[in-house]
């Protein structure tokens, strides 16, 4: 080993990532003007030396920083106390964690640091989560932030969902990747409120690295589990307002295999029965999402899956059913679906869970374009999970682009790329993750063959809706239009390049490949 540097002036507070942790491959961090914060993605060389991964900070903000540990065995109580007057924001949360001395130590209070007592406020709902089987453990947190803070929280366990506790309107969605691990500790950012939030992992040891997740849904009804299969084939779904039943054909090494009905059929003439083909073995299911609603009394043991959304490495299945309620999803974190489980009735789907397994295989890549010119200076966001939100400023061209991006969980914002000095500042916010990223097109003001070529126009294709255009649409007959990907293509934006100086010269992008 040696040491590269220093570089810069060494002084103020020192902090290093320990160097028996593992290889660093891949850094994050926060810039503007200049260089704020810096983290790592570590490979771990062995978990006895370093058996615990910390995932975030979800945050946008400056607070003072907490951290509970990671020398804890389990957490089992979560209070979390949320103001809807105050921005709609978690005011404070804090954890009771299990010791290996099988102890509880209460942790302090985090945020709510403005001299209030706060529980003699009005306005004020204080959400108390015990965990209390032997056998539950957190496995993820998810939520909402916004420039405010932590609007809301939501906790998954390894057999329940627990929220959303907060508001989820008008924020960015952010989640902790399925690890296959448990929550241990938290750390975060805390002020007048929860300003940022993260999470310790310690690894669990599995002879089949199979994740169960959910189920999403109630408690009613009888439980049902289909096992673990080699894949997914075919789905079926019987919905009006509500999921009435589901089967699965599962293969099993080559042969295929019918699951039971899940549900039951229903005589409303309104219900639709639709069958889900997948292209197997090369198209496989990565993620669901849905909603769920109670019966009218808010009861968990009454709650019903009103909605289904099935993703593929090809795209998406759905919806089924009537998309209101509560939403549940589960992430896709390049894992495979290869079974279900949960609960139903007679005559309806009440929860539904899924067992994943790692993608052994490496994600094959296509770039596609750039399209524009040769003009300006080369730019390149990398590649990541997901793509979030765009921040585009256009008059007659697209003067500049910066695209914030998803990479399992952790917001990942890219540069600017362009000038910042035309009239129109537009966000384009997708509704993540219920609004996905489908292509965009757009012209070029040129041919493509000089560096004066620069693009025109640009328009932002999402699983629900078109955004844009954005630029110029006059003199469309000197322009040149592009797409990305092509009309005919099959994969998956998750990372754009290009070149930029005045204005956005050219751009293209990493398809990752069905």
């Amino acid at each position: 080993m040696r040491i590269l540097g220093p570089i810069g002036t060494e002084e103020g507070e020192y902090f290093s990532l320990p160097s028996e942790a593992g290889k660093v491959i891949e850094f994050f961090g926060r810039s503007d003007d200049f260089l704020k914060s810096i983290g790592a993605h570590v490979e771990l060389y062995s978990n006895k030396l370093y058996p615990f991964s910390s995932v975030g900070l979800f945050e946008r903000s400056n607070a003072s920083f907490w951290d509970d540990g990671n020398k804890h065995t389990n957490v089992r109580k979560i209070i979390v106390e949320f103001e809807p007057s105050k921005g709609s924001r978690i005011r404070s949360i804090a954890f009771q964690y299990e010791e290996e001395s099988k102890e509880l130590w209460q942790s302090e209070t985090h945020g709510c640091i403005d001299g209030n007592n706060f529980h003699t406020m009005r306005n004020v709902e204080i959400h108390t989560i015990k965990i209390q089987d032997p056998d539950e453990y957190l496995t993820s947190i998810s939520g909402y932030l916004s420039l405010g803070g932590i609007q809301s929280l939501t906790f998954q366990t390894n057999k329940k969902t627990i929220g959303p506790i907060g508001d989820e309107d008008y924020a960015l969605h952010y989640s902790s990747p399925a690890t296959g691990g448990k929550i241990v500790g938290f750390y975060g950012k805390g002020g007048q409120c929860l300003e940022a939030i993260g999470a310790y992992f310690e690894p669990i040891s599995h002879l089949y690295p199979i994740k169960s997740i959910g189920p999403f849904g109630g408690l009613g009804g009888c439980a049902w589990d289909d096992g673990k299969f080699s894949g997914v084939r075919e789905i079926q779904v019987m919905y009006d307002d509500v999921i009435r039943y589901i089967v699965f054909s599962y293969d099993k090494n080559g042969e295929r295999v019918c699951s039971a009905m899940h549900g039951g059929p229903t005589g409303e003439d309104k219900s639709k029965v639709t069958w889900v083909r997948l292209d197997f073995p090369q198209e496989y299911l990565t993620s669901i999402s849905g909603y769920k609603r109670e019966n009218g009394d808010g009861n968990i043991d009454n709650a019903i899956v009103q909605s289904l959304t099935f993703y593929s490495n090809r795209g998406r299945h759905g919806p089924f059913g009537k998309e209101t309620g509560t939403y549940f999803w589960y992430p896709s974190t390049r894992s495979k679906i290869i079974g279900f489980h949960g609960r139903c009735s007679w005559e309806t789907l009440n929860a539904i869970g899924v067992y994943a397994e790692p993608i052994p295989h490496l994600y094959p890549f296509e770039i596609i374009g750039p399209f524009g010119g040769s003009g300006g200076t080369e730019w390149d966001d990398g590649v990541h999970s997901e793509v979030r939100d765009f921040h585009i400023i256009a008059t007659d061209v697209i003067h500049s682009i910066a695209i914030m991006y998803d990479d399992n969980g952790s917001i990942v914002r890219g540069s600017q790329h362009g000038r910042g000095d035309g009239a129109l500042d537009t966000w384009v916010d997708l509704d993540y993750p219920k609004e996905r990223l489908v292509s965009i097109s757009g012209w070029m003001k040129g041919n493509g063959k000089t560096p004066q070529t620069v693009i025109q126009n640009l328009k932002i294709h999402t699983t629900k809706t078109t955004h844009g255009p954005f630029g110029s649409e006059d003199a469309l007959g000197m322009s040149t239009e592009f797409s990305i990907p092509p009309v005919s293509g099959k994969g998956r934006i998750v990372g754009f390049f290009g070149r930029a100086g005045s204005c956005l010269n050219s751009i293209g992008a990493r398809l990752e490949l069905y």
